[in-house]
């Protein structure tokens, strides 16, 4: 799961999610929060969170969580769902 992780739309792209080993970051809005990751559980544990424990599903370098309390999904850069994603909102690098 090491690597970026990006939410696109519309308005470009946005880095959300880095993760190494069973440690990463989240940068939602406007501050950034450390989190472990715990693959067995399927859970981030998201320090200076209300709800710091959140459920996460990661497949074809694709996670889907709610991080910001609505389900999203976020894209391993340069993988093959990432440059999809980059055509279907006709972005470029």
């Amino acid at each position: 799961m090491d690597g970026e992780y990006y939410e696109t739309g519309d308005y470009g792209t946005n880095l959300v999610i880095t993760i190494k080993g069973d440690k990463g970051t989240v940068d939602v809005e406007v501050s950034t929060s450390n989190m472990t990751i715990d693959t067995d559980t399927q859970t981030f544990e998201i320090s200076g969170f209300v709800n710091p424990t959140v459920k996460y599903e990661y497949k074809n370098d694709v996670i889907t969580a709610s991080i910001t309390g609505s389900e999203r999904q976020y894209f391993k850069k340069d993988s093959k769902a990432y440059k999809d994603e980059f055509k279907k909102f006709n972005m470029t690098k």
